[in-house]
């Protein structure tokens, strides 16, 4: 039998699986709805699942807002783990997810993590707990997930049911359009930090979690979020993780939750709503807009924006002027060089500062690695450790060749 090339699922052949089409400049890229690849595989995805049984799903939940010191704007958290199913252990190590929903005044702002008059700015955004940070070992994760899998949603439900409600510090890195262009990183790579020595930390706000979900399903498991909720004064990056997200989030809430699911209470704005081109669809309990034509610009029906009733000059475009285009539609694919290891060898030597945290970071790998029964694929993961630090490497080997060998 022939050995199977890669396709599309309509049997059409693609030259790579890891590219994506792209109008680039030098380091940012704008997707293209034409990347047939990249659409299927995102819209796929989002509907891979079959939902769960009933009987057996896991998180937990809780621009003009920015214009005034002091205003507060109410928001929805939800903190969840990432790759693991609902019925998962919240001990286990993960990168664990941050979404948040913050009902302003001119709509809802999503910020969506994993663990900006006239002009504008590159903005990075941080959330750090005022407790600080803490770990459990390995083992403690293990004995802890055995105890009680549901330890972080207990822990945090009972700490604002008992009024001491957790807070998180926001802070933001700020770097002009003429930084980005001369800094050495790429600042649309998402695997690469702006050191804070070149963009120092600002404080901007603070995040207090003071209210439990009234009812699990309807507060959180209905709750959708995306990066391509902004409000006036927010605009997105060419970052192209971003840009598919942006596509894909919206998409996976309609496939989830439903055409409509951005009338669900926790999904709805607080601020007023004229949306006429989304109407009918299944599980409408809006108005559906009476007898309003389904389009905007009728002459009998003049339509009113935004810009003609605030006194607010901030523009409503998502668009900088610093995004003038000149480039070349091409399909882009992101090669490994020597300085994707800069920064994983400066974490090494801060995660180095603490006594016995190397030690642990070894046998946290060989956990894992020593399960691998193909030599080769060992030696080409210590290999790459080594690129980061040769001792990382060799801590790595050791470790996992004396897991497997005992």
């Amino acid at each position: 039998m022939a050995k199977p090339y890669y396709t599309l699922a309509e049997g059409c052949p693609v030259a790579s699986d890891s590219t994506s089409v792209q109008l680039r400049n030098q380091r940012g890229g704008l997707l293209l709805l034409q990347d047939t690849q990249l659409i299927e595989t995102l819209t796929h995805f989002n509907r891979e699942r079959i939902p769960e049984r009933v009987v057996h799903a896991k998180a937990a939940g809780c621009a003009s807002f920015l214009s005034e010191v002091g205003k507060t704007t109410p928001l929805l958290v939800r903190i969840s783990t990432v790759g693991p199913e609902a019925g998962s252990a919240d001990t286990v190590r993960d990168v664990h997810g941050w979404s948040m929903k913050m009902y302003t005044d001119e709509g809802n702002l999503d910020w969506v993590f994993n663990n900006t008059d006239g002009s504008f700015k590159y903005v990075k955004v941080h959330i750090k707990s005022t407790l600080g940070i803490k770990n459990f070992t390995a083992e403690e994760s293990l004995r802890v997930a055995a105890e009680n899998p549901d330890y972080h949603i207990q822990d945090l439900f009972e700490a604002i049911d008992k009024g001491d409600h957790p807070e998180w510090n926001v802070y933001v890195q700020v770097m002009t359009p003429e930084e980005a262009e001369k800094y050495r990183w790429n600042i649309f790579d998402m695997t690469k930090v702006w050191p804070h020595g070149d963009f120092p930390l600002r404080q901007i706000g603070k995040i207090r979690l003071n209210r439990n979900p009234k009812n699990y399903f309807t507060d959180i498991e209905q709750a959708a979020f995306s990066p391509s909720n902004m409000v006036p004064g927010i605009a997105p990056s060419a970052d192209p993780v971003l840009q598919a997200r942006m596509f894909a989030y919206p998409d996976a809430a309609r496939y989830r939750v439903g055409t409509n699911y951005q009338q669900l209470p926790t999904n709805a704005a607080k601020a007023p709503v004229h949306c006429p081109y989304q109407r009918d669809g299944q599980m409408n309990f809006s108005d559906n807009y009476g007898s309003d034509p389904n389009y905007v610009g009728s002459s009998l029906k003049p339509m009113t924006f935004y810009q003609d009733v605030s006194s607010r000059s901030q523009t409503l475009s998502t668009i900088t002027e610093h995004e003038k285009w000149v480039g070349e539609v091409c399909s882009f694919q992101h090669h490994i060089t020597d300085d994707d290891f800069v920064q994983p060898r400066e974490l090494w030597k801060v995660i180095g500062r603490e006594p016995g945290h190397q030690e642990r970071f070894f046998g946290n790998v060989a956990g894992h690695l020593s399960k691998v029964k193909s030599e080769k694929l060992r030696n080409a993961v210590y290999a790459f450790f080594s690129k980061i630090d040769p001792g990382l490497g060799e801590g790595v080997k050791k470790a996992t060749e004396d897991r497997i060998s005992a």
